[in-house]
């Protein structure tokens, strides 16, 4: 059995017509970057969403560290 030629308008062995279409991959290509997008666009939607709101950004935060170690004796 031999290879079609890629430039070959019919079958050389049953004659019927070759119909070499990449309709198909180009639109799975489209919908999974759409799909990606979207599924982007969500994350960063939900994100943004369920964080906690500032309170006064203005304003700088108290500091959490102590200002001295406590003794290591005690």
């Amino acid at each position: 059995m031999q290879a079609v030629p890629e430039d070959a308008a019919r079958c050389p062995h049953c004659g019927s017509p070759q119909v070499r279409s990449h309709r198909k991959t180009i639109l799975l290509a489209l919908a999974s970057g759409m799909l990606l997008a979207a599924l982007v666009l969500m994350f960063f939607i939900l994100r943004h969403a369920s964080a906690p709101p500032d309170v006064n950004p203005d304003e700088p935060s108290a500091p959490t560290a102590p200002d001295k170690p406590p003794p290591l004796n005690q």
